[in-house]
């Protein structure tokens, strides 16, 4: 028993693990907030991308043109 609480103080008073948990604790943190700000931003984006292919000129052959994508923009 008397081990095991030696194991445990020692265990304790290590400080290579605090330094780890330190930095879990930024990456979780980092990560939060990535998570939030795409959830916040992700409509706005979404129409950011999508909206020039919703107001872009539907392709019409302009005399007898077949192809629509050969026509420069």
């Amino acid at each position: 028993m008397k081990r095991i609480f030696k194991a445990v103080k020692k265990f304790l008073r290590e400080e290579r693990g605090a330094s780890a948990m330190e930095y879990l604790l930024i990456v979780a943190l980092v990560m939060t907030g990535l998570a939030a700000a795409a959830l916040s931003l992700g409509d706005a984006i979404k129409d950011a991308f999508h909206e020039p292919f919703q107001t872009a000129p539907a392709c019409e052959p302009e005399s007898g043109e077949d192809d629509c994508d050969a026509r420069p923009l």
